[in-house]
């Protein structure tokens, strides 16, 4: 669909008014849109401008790292953008990434539905793994050390196990 007003760009804003009962449509292009005096474009926003303090109280409990080692992104970076840079952010940036993904969902972990086509006993090995690892990390927060090896130990075995289907499938 084509800007109703320049006709030339392709609409990709769609507004709706509704004044005394009747509903109004224009589809513009965001040219167009920007000049209108009914729409004003909202700037682009950082996470800290959504958020505000959302990083600041983690910051004084965990030392931010530098640049990761594969991208060159900075955490400087992550806030003002609302993103990392790679995959490999993740790891370098997780002491600093953790207890923010736990403050904002409540778990590091992603507990989300299991696609239909996968088969639950093909994912059960992985939410026991998950379930240790999690546990293995309250346990040496916890200062639970001997316990902790106990986890350690069988995290290692469940590895190696599912190590050794993969090589044989």
């Amino acid at each position: 669909m084509l800007c109703e007003k320049c006709h030339a760009r392709p609409a990709t804003v769609h507004m709706v008014s509704i004044n005394n009962n009747h509903r109004e449509e224009l589809h513009l292009c965001e040219v167009c849109a920007a000049e209108s005096s009914q729409f004003k474009m909202a700037p682009e926003l950082s996470m800290q401008q959504i958020f505000p303090g959302f990083f600041s109280t983690n910051e004084k409990r965990a030392v931010a790292p530098g640049k990761c080692p594969n991208c060159g992104w900075s955490y400087q970076n992550m806030k003002e953008g609302s993103y990392l840079g790679c995959s490999q952010c993740y790891e370098h940036f997780g002491p600093v990434l953790r207890p923010l993904l736990e403050r904002v969902h409540g778990s590091v972990l992603h507990k989300g539905k299991t696609p239909r086509k996968v088969s639950t006993t093909s994912r059960e090995p992985s939410k026991k793994l998950d379930a240790l690892r999690m546990k293995l990390e309250k346990l040496v927060k916890e200062e639970k050390f001997e316990e902790a090896a106990t986890i350690r130990d069988q995290i290692r075995s469940l590895e190696e196990k599912k190590a050794g289907e993969a090589h044989e499938g």
